[in-house]
């Protein structure tokens, strides 16, 4: 099977090896570049060509993703698949981002999903 992947793009999984998509935020990812000198890259995974940032966390990154051909308008925050924390990194990406949590939210993962709803304060 031929790659239809064009030269300038990454493969999502070479720059970081796993995530697990964990909440969609309201914006797009020129919004966020607004906000924050981000670096969105072109990429693709096995779903869709995207564009995707790294964005630093305390001490943890997460992976700000937007595929292409998405149905809804947002940008997903992934982490890693075996992160204990997730509910903190919502907030904190939130605060990093200078954003509103948890309106800024349009999907969260449902097992975190009850949490984000009450506004869960980071635990310090």
């Amino acid at each position: 099977m031929k790659s239809t992947a064009p030269s300038n793009r990454v493969r999502l999984e070479k720059v970081v090896s796993e995530t697990q998509p964990v909440a969609m935020l309201r914006q797009e990812p020129a919004e966020l570049s607004e906000r924050l000198p981000l670096d969105f890259q072109a990429g693709y995974d096995d779903l869709d060509r995207l564009v995707f940032a790294v964005l630093p966390v305390g001490d943890r990154q997460v992976v700000l993703v937007r595929h292409n051909n998405a149905p809804e308008p947002g940008t997903l925050i992934c982490v890693a698949p075996d992160e204990a924390e997730v509910e903190t990194i919502l907030l904190e990406s939130a605060q990093t981002l200078k954003l509103s949590y948890p309106d800024s939210f349009t999907w969260v993962h449902p097992n975190f999903e009850r949490l984000v709803r009450q506004g869960v304060s980071v635990r310090k």
